[in-house]
Parts: structure tokens; sequence; C-alpha cells
């Protein structure tokens, strides 16, 4: 087969043509695979309209249609639901999660620019080195890319992972070069890294689809880019993927034995939101994506083609089943419609251990993201969580009305039937009456002044009421939905809603924090507000200059006669540093300030701030933690920063973390029973096998100023995997966990 090269047609195109165990995880392989090796292939920025949209599929394609599709599963609908661009699309492929990170550079060299986005959980780079002891300079697992910025998969921030385990990293061109070959160079490139190092894991970027995609539109780039070039970029990618897929049958390493998965991050926007041009939207063109699972007839069903919908978050997990290491902390499932064995699934260590804490779930799914709030006398306690026991993420509802020390056997769904997703949940409580919140992904029905119909998956803004202490609920409402893009897209880009965080104010006002926004400088951290229990929503901005903003938390103190709120966030600015937020409310979050501070920006990486006041008795304190990547140490802290005066002053931040490995996922409160502040966390011991992962605490007696004890205090009895606690005033605490060897819910009180 030869190659496309464009000709003459296109300067730009002509350029084109020059068991184990894994980190303590342990997994029973279900199956003596053929597959030793498999290659991921990221075309950037293929529009489904151009690919495998509809029937007939177009010659743009006609490779990969004809040929390579008859070699294993064509998946036609496989979606983003996340971040449609470059960046936040391949460390969704890679980790599992949906990554809502923007473009931007990792670079790992000292002196070189800071980390500043990597993905927050481990990819499958580290997965597959950590679970056969390998590191980078091994050279068994590449990323190879023609984008100098997108290294940023190579490895996570993730304390049990890293650097040590991320894969080798090829650009080419280098950093630093005018000079840009295209997708024939850098699948070049690929073949001498397969042909010299023969590693087991491979992902590469193919960019020119992207490239001249974006070019077209501005009528820029060599001979002066047009729709013609985008096509022709497309079929010169198309016929690379056939290439390497000779090349990998007649190499005597690859041979009937590698498994390709071609796929794409993003596709672009369609033609009723402003065309093929660009794309970081919501609409049908820029979420519908699809992938090609082709390998060993023994292992991948070939021939077959899957009209059904499934997850850009999917990828990860097909990779781990394929070449035997476990994806602890993916959340997508594995394509099983490809595979020609039975998965392994969720087939982690049992730990064993932890008796003295509660245990609130008991499945054989996914349990996690838990949050906790508390009745006023504090012996009855709610608990929200996000469960896949039913094949996708509902929110679930259980209560336990003596302290903690037993759960109600059966939970109770909260979130929506119609839901095909459901995220971040989070819930207050008064009296009798319980507030609940959470992002809700349904199949959306859109259309722009009689042009197509977009059935596209769609985030919103959901609320569920119980005023009975949780025995019965409400039907879920809606708050607010994502909103499209609008011609013209590049000055009305489309929104999106995430980490919901809710507080009440009082007996009738709700107030919620939500994220809005997916492209730089255009993003907002808003607040929603009811005053009648919810049936009507009004909006305040807590920034309306945001470049990325994340984790917003709000938290809200009416002891005194103001309904004081505040809220923080973090944000990345242009140059790479993440900053920690924060705002005032003096009036229950129906204004805040115009201008929010910066508490922290000196940081490479900051993550999940957690705010609490107390203004009790004439108090003013408020305090802020949040966890911090320690580039001098390589690790992950806790740090907090605190206010006497309601937040118009701050002291100084410091750690208050002593973590050996690491510590994430900060959790303030003030307590109901001795008036001090904790602060809960997840802390890493990495020295062993099994990873250990803790809950530990801290608390203040003097408004924050100072944490006793000196070491943490552990919740977690012996060893357990123990993430993202979730606390309330009356000082119960839950968290998901590994113990048992799939991720379940924890409580204990401190």
């Amino acid at each position: 087969m030869k190659r496309l090269n464009g000709g003459g047609a296109c300067c730009a195109v002509a350029v084109m043509a020059a068991a184990l165990i894994v980190g303590g995880w342990t997994r029973d392989v279900s199956a003596d695979l053929t597959t030793d090796y498999v290659i991921v292939v990221v075309i950037d920025g293929l529009r489904c309209y151009e690919a495998f949209h509809s029937s007939p599929f177009p010659d743009y394609v006609k490779f990969m249609r004809d040929s390579l599709t008859t070699k294993g599963t064509l998946y036609r609908n496989l979606w983003n639901r996340g971040v449609t661009q470059t960046h936040g699309g391949h460390l969704t492929i890679g980790t599992g999660t949906w990554q809502l990170l923007p473009n931007s550079a990792t670079c790992f060299d000292p002196g070189e620019d800071p980390i500043s986005t990597q993905p927050d959980v481990a990819t499958f780079f580290e997965y597959y080195n950590k679970a056969n002891s390998y590191s980078p300079d091994s050279n068994k697992a590449f990323y190879v890319g023609g984008k100098n910025w997108n290294d940023t998969i190579a490895c996570s921030v993730d304390p049990e992972f890293g650097r040590n385990y991320g894969a080798k990293v090829v650009i080419y061109p280098p950093q630093g070069e005018e000079y840009m070959p295209g997708d024939v160079a850098t699948y070049d490139s690929l073949i001498a890294i397969l042909d010299n190092h023969h590693p087991h894991l491979v992902l590469v970027n193919f960019k020119d689809v992207d490239v001249y995609g974006h070019w077209a539109d501005e009528g820029v780039g060599p001979d002066t880019c047009t729709v013609d070039h985008y096509h022709l970029a497309i079929q010169v990618a198309d016929s690379l993927v056939w290439e390497l897929w000779d090349w990998l049958q007649d190499d005597a390493t690859y041979g009937g034995k590698t498994t390709l998965i071609v796929t794409t991050d993003h596709g672009r926007h369609d033609n009723s939101h402003g065309g093929f041009y660009h794309h970081g939207g919501i609409c049908h063109g820029c979420r519908h994506l699809f992938a090609i699972v082709a390998g060993p007839a023994a292992d991948i069903k070939q021939s077959q083609v899957v009209s059904s919908h499934v997850d850009q978050i999917d990828i990860c997990p097909t990779v781990g089943e394929l070449l035997g290491f476990y994806y602890p902390k993916a959340r997508g499932r594995p394509l099983v419609e490809a595979l020609d064995f039975a998965p392994a699934y969720m087939m982690g260590t049992n730990y064993g251990a932890g008796n003295d804490n509660v245990r609130v779930t008991n499945t054989d799914s996914i349990s996690v993201s838990p949050q906790i709030a508390s009745s006023s006398a504090g012996d009855t306690l709610h608990v929200v969580y996000i469960d896949k026991s039913d094949g996708e993420y509902e929110v679930m509802y259980k209560r336990s009305v003596n302290s903690g020390s037993s759960w109600s056997q059966n939970p109770i769904q909260i979130s929506a039937g119609m839901e095909t997703d459901a995220q971040c949940p989070s819930l207050c409580v008064l009296g009798d009456t319980i507030d609940a919140v959470w992002m809700g992904c349904r199949w959306h029905q859109h259309s722009i002044g009689g042009a197509q119909c977009d059935s596209v998956p769609r985030w919103y803004a959901c609320h569920n009421r119980s005023t009975d202490a949780g025995t019965s609920w409400d039907t879920p409402d809606t708050i607010r939905g994502s909103k499209y893009e609008e011609p013209p897209v590049r000055q009305k880009p489309s929104w999106t809603i995430w980490d919901p965080s809710i507080s009440r104010h009082g007996s009738h006002t709700v107030g919620i924090s939500v994220l809005y926004g997916i492209e730089k400088n255009k993003n907002r951290v808003g607040c929603f507000r009811s005053t009648n229990g919810g049936s009507s929503w009004m909006l305040s901005w807590l920034d309306d200059e945001a470049w990325f903003p994340l984790h917003a938390e709000i938290a809200v103190d009416t002891s005194g006669s103001d309904e004081w709120a505040f809220g923080t966030w973090y944000d990345l600015d242009t140059l790479g540093y993440w900053y920690i937020m924060f705002n005032r409310s003096g009036n229950g979050g129906a204004t805040w300030l115009p201008d929010p501070d910066e508490l922290y920006k000196e940081s490479t990486y900051v993550a999940d701030p957690s705010v609490v006041p107390d203004i009790r008795d004439g108090n003013e304190d408020v305090v802020v933690s949040w966890a911090l990547w320690d580039e001098s140490t390589g690790k992950w802290q806790i740090y907090r920063k605190q206010s006497t005066n309601m937040g118009v002053d701050w002291g100084t931040a410091s750690a208050i973390s002593s973590a050996s490995y690491g510590a994430i996922d900060p959790e303030l409160i003030l307590s109901a029973g001795d008036g001090y502040f904790y602060d809960f966390w997840a802390d890493y011991d990495l020295s062993g096998t099994p990873v250990d992962a803790d809950i530990v605490y801290k608390y203040s007696t003097d408004g924050g100023e100072n944490w006793l004890p000196q070491s943490p205090t552990a919740l977690s009895v012996g060893q357990s995997y123990s993430l993202r606690p979730s606390a309330c005033r009356h000082e119960g605490v839950v968290w998901e966990d590994y113990r048992n060897g799939n991720w379940e819910i924890y409580f204990d009180l401190p």
C-alpha cells in the first residue's frame, strides 16, 4: 500500500508527506490473550461527518472503512462528554476519567516551564509501567506526538504514580523549532521507535487534521489552506493508519500480537454551530467521535459495527484489559463489545483491614464521591454518593438514625432515570429538609433556525429535596443546563456546568456554586440561589473573568445577624500557574465582591480547596485549605490560610500535613461539638505493597492558626486505600475505599 501524500495540491500537505501486582492492586487476567502490544492512534480533531457519522461512510476514511474495520470492531458512537479540546480529550483517553483541563504545556527538565496541567489521576502509561516495574527509560511505553505541548499525558501528579512511571516522550518536531513537519514525519518517528525499542504501549498523536481545520478558517498556512486541505489531511491520516497496520503485521515482534485502537480526541463544530473550522463546544459535531479496535482474532471480534453509545473514558479500561494491568481510578468500562474474552473489570486487592470503620455500601460495582450532612442533634446522618451498579452512574442516598453505627440497607436513587451519567453530588440539611445537587447528563435534542437536530450528551445542574428526613424524595428538577455555542462561536462559545456545592441560608434559601465555561478567558464561577425551596433560581457571579476555574465550594454562616457566604475555587493563569481564589457575600450569595482574592499563586499545581467560616460569639475567622504540589519535594501537601476578619486580610499560607509520600483531598469542618476546626485528608504511604492510603485529620483550637496533633490521627485501621473524605459538623466522616477489592463508602467518627 502506498501512503497518500497529497501530490502537489498543497504545499502544507506535502510537508505531511515528509496475575500481576500493580502498586498493591492484584488482578486476575481472565484469559491467556494473544495481544502483547497496544498502540493507540489519535487523529486529532477528526469530525464525525468526515468519518463514521452516517452510512455510507465517506471516502476520506476509505482505508479504515474498507480495510481496518474488517480486522476488528468499529464504534460509531463514541462520545466526549468533557472538554472537546486536544488536551482534555487526550487526558480523558489516557486516564479513563473526564479531565476538564485546558490546552497547556508540561515540561519536566529543570529550568523549563512549570508543571501545570498534568492529570490528577494516573494514565494507562503509569498503570502499565508500575505493574511491570518499568520506568520511562525502560522504553516500554511511549507518547509520540506532533504537538509539542501535548506531553502532559506522559504522567500524572497522582501521589501513587507520577513521572517515575510515566511514558517516554518523543515530540516531532522538537520544542522550539519553527519548522513543523506533518503527520508523515510523526509516522516515520513512530516507526523508528517501534523498530528500535518495541514498546508494549504507545499513544501517537496525528495533528494535521486539527491544524488544517483551524488554518482553513483563517485562510493561513502554506498555500492558504481551504476546506480541501482539511479533507486531504484526513485522507493522509487515514492512509497512515492503514500503513501502520500493515507494518505491524509484517514485523516479527508485533505481527499477530498487537491491538490497534484508532480514535480522536474531539470533533469539530457542526454546520449549525460554526462549521469544521474550530471546536471546544458541546454541539453534536464537537462531541461525537468514533473508535476502531483492531487486533488478533483470538482477542478482538472481527468485522463488527457497534452503534450503541460508549464513552471516551472507556478506552483506558480497554487497554488495561488487553495488557493485563489494573486501572483503579478509571471510571469507564472496557469496550466489551469488541473483546472476544471475558474482561476482569474491577478485581483488586482485598485488604481485609479497617474493621473498626463502618461500611456504608456493599456492592460489586463502584460507589464513590460521597458527601455527608447531619441533623442538628447529630444523631441522624445523611449521605449521597454516585454508584454504577446498574451500568451507569446514579446519585444514591442512605441514612443512619444512630449516629453512624448502622445505615439503611437499601439506598434510594434520587437522580433522574433519564440521566445517563451523574457526577459531583453535594447535600445540606436543615431540620427534616435535605437538599441535594449534582451534575446529571442526558441526551438532548437541539436545533437552531430549522437546521439539523442534534442529539448530544448535555450536562445539567440538578436538584432534589426531601422534607421528611430522607424517607421520601421529590421528583428531580433541573436548575440550569449547559449552553450551546452560537455563531460566531469564537465570540459566543458554549458553557458547561460542573462541581456544584450546596449550603442552606436560613430556612428558605439554598445556594450552590457551579462553574461555567470550557474555553480560556471566557469562564465564570457562579452562584445559584433559591428563596422558595428550589422552585426558581437566581444567578450571581463570584468571578466573571476566570481563566479556567475548577472545584468551586461554597460555605455559609448564619450565626450572626447577616447571612454570610464564602466561596473558593482554583484557577489557571496564562503563565501556567494555578491560583487559589476566594470571594465572599454578606447577603447569602445574592451579590459578591466585584474582585475575588488570590489567596495563593506561587505554585505550579494546587487543587481541591475547602472553606469554612466561624463567626459565632463575635468571631470573624475564615479558613481555606487546599492540596499543593510541592515541586521541591515532589509530593503533595495540605496547605491552609487563615483570616481573622471575615476574609478581608489573610495570614501566611503554611503546610499542616506531614506526609512522607503525599496528602490530597482536604475537607474542612467547624465542629458543632467542641467548636474546633477539623481538616481531614487522604494521606499516602508508598513504603510497602500494597500501597496504603488512610483518612487522617488534624484540628485547630485557635481559629485555624495552629493545628494538632503534630502527627495527624488516622481513621482507617490497618492497611486500606481510602480517598476523598467528606465530613459533617458533628464530626462524622465518609470516604471512598478500596479495601474490599472494589470502591465502597465507609464511615467513622474522629
